[in-house]
């Protein structure tokens, strides 16, 4: 999920599929960008037409699905704002995979797996591992549900009023 943009890093994922026999990706987004015409050359340099889809941008409710469908949420990203796509994938119960950078960390907290590195054999380590692990916890979905349930407006706003009063407060005094 997300816009194609060189900083989603989505292109790590296509030297994945050779370890996953039979698993199919879907990066779901604006298309129409540099790099999403880089993604399309890619998957057809490396025969993946079949495995790789690239439906652009879907409907809520296509989004929702793709969510509740996947076997898991993958987001190598390289620079997020927030990682709204991160708290979606948990809303519907699913394990999610991201990368350590930026704000994807405080977002996930404990409750994704890591990629450390993006080279094909520790990605494919890190998503067996992870899936291993979901797999073995029968509480999971709820746990990555619960996790996301966190992240409200209204708790965003109460964070938001406080960093103003103390920016407030320090120039008063």
């Amino acid at each position: 999920m997300g816009n194609c943009l060189i900083h989603k890093n989505f292109h790590v994922l296509f030297d994945l599929l050779p370890a996953l026999p039979g698993t199919r990706l879907v990066v779901a987004g604006k298309k129409a960008t540099p790099y999403g015409e880089h993604l399309e050359r890619e998957i057809a340099r490396l025969g993946l037409t079949d495995r790789v889809l690239m439906p652009g941008e879907v409907s809520d409710g296509d989004r929702q699905w793709l969510y509740e469908n996947c076997e898991a949420f993958l987001f190598p990203s390289l620079t997020e704002g927030f990682g709204f796509p991160v708290l979606e994938a948990m809303q519907a119960g699913r394990p999610v995979f991201c990368s350590r950078k930026t704000s994807l960390p405080e977002i996930a907290g404990n409750a994704a797996t890591y990629f450390d590195g993006f080279d094909a054999d520790a990605l494919a380590a890190v998503y067996r591992d992870g899936m291993q692990r979901f797999a073995a916890d029968p509480a999971g979905p709820q746990k990555l549900q619960e996790h996301a349930a966190a992240f409200t407006w209204a708790e965003t706003a109460r964070r938001y009023c406080r960093v103003y009063e103390a920016v407030l407060r320090g120039r008063s005094g």
